[in-house]
């Protein structure tokens, strides 16, 4: 019940798409995660991540870009190889030249959370889901849907 009522107090004051992305990104904080999760959508709120992704093509990288960047999770990186390596490198030069002004890795638990519920799982599964990175009618039109109340919204 209480994420119902912040979902509905949410659309009274912003876009459906505003709260969808809120929600998406919120969802998946888990307790040891959720303050960096809400920090993360403060520095890069839904109007500004949906207006650096449209009309791109190639929507899913830049968004994973956008948001590891953001979240402090490209910049500290040093220690990988092969494949991991190579990810993150495309997504640096994806994210380096609209860099906003990032967290610090620290800001996010890994330790004592397990490896599937980690933080840069849970991003690239955001940046997936709900027409994040989808077509360009935002995540609510993306995701096919409406939500209800939503004409209340900015």
């Amino acid at each position: 019940m209480e994420r119902s009522n912040r979902i509905e107090s949410d659309l009274a004051v912003m876009s459906a798409d505003e709260a969808l992305y809120r929600g998406v990104l919120d969802a998946p904080g888990y307790s040891q995660n959720r303050g960096p999760f809400g920090r993360l959508v403060e520095i890069l709120p839904w109007d500004s991540l949906g207006r650096l992704l449209e009309g791109r093509e190639a929507r899913l990288p830049l968004a994973e870009a956008l948001l590891f960047g953001e979240a402090g999770l490209l910049s500290e990186v040093t220690e990988m190889e092969g494949e991991a390596a190579r990810k993150v490198g495309e997504l640096r030069e994806l994210w380096k030249p609209l860099e906003i002004g990032p967290m610090r890795r620290s800001e996010w638990r890994f330790h004592g959370v397990r490896p599937n519920n980690w933080p840069t799982r849970r991003l690239a599964g955001g940046a997936a889901k709900g027409g994040v990175a989808g077509g360009g009618d935002g995540i609510v039109g993306g995701a096919g849907g409406t939500v209800p109340g939503a004409d209340q919204g900015g």
